[in-house]
Formats: C-alpha cells, structure tokens, sequence
C-alpha cells in the first residue's frame, strides 16, 4: 500500500502476478522460456499494448455486450484488467497444472 494507505495501479496488478506465477513451476508450461510467447510477453512495450487491445476492443458492439453481460468493468475497471492480465500471466508463465 502506498503511504497514504491508498493502493496505487500497479498494487493490485503485482498481486496478480505474484498470485497467476508460481514461484517455482513444476515444468516449463505451455509454451516455455524460449518460445515467441515468451518473448513477446516479455518486451516492456506488451503492457501497454494489451492496455491498447482493451481499448479496440471496447470499440466493438457486440464484444462490449459481451463484456457487459460476464464482467462488473464498469464498478471495478481495474479489476477487470486485472482479472484479464492475471489469465494472460497465467496461461504466459504459469505451469501445465495451473
């Protein structure tokens, strides 16, 4: 938490990740360290490129009605990107079993 006691962005998205990433994997998962997967993930600019994903994506009608009717994004915007970042992670680095 920050020193106002307030969390700040990126808090609930570290929890994520400590949550989605195991911190020793029982195997190399889906795809493993060498593979494009990871290597894209990887690259500092990803972040915002998924951030710019979300954003075309709301641009759609039919995956915003979609959105609308599974997710709570308009209470809880960050933690739907949340939500969202914590399955990229997981599927990204996680083991086969997780």
């Amino acid at each position: 938490m920050s020193s106002t006691g307030r969390l700040t962005m990126l808090e609930p998205l570290a929890r994520v990740y400590e949550r989605s990433v195991p911190a020793e994997p029982a195997d190399a998962g889906l795809f493993g360290p060498g593979s494009i997967v990871w290597r894209v993930h990887r690259d500092r600019s990803f972040p915002l490129a998924g951030m710019r994903a979300l954003m075309v994506q709301a641009l759609h009608p039919l995956a915003m009605a979609g959105v609308a009717q599974h997710s709570d994004w308009q209470r809880d915007p960050f933690g739907r990107l949340a939500a969202t970042s914590g399955y990229v992670l997981t599927v990204t680095y996680g083991d086969v079993a997780s």
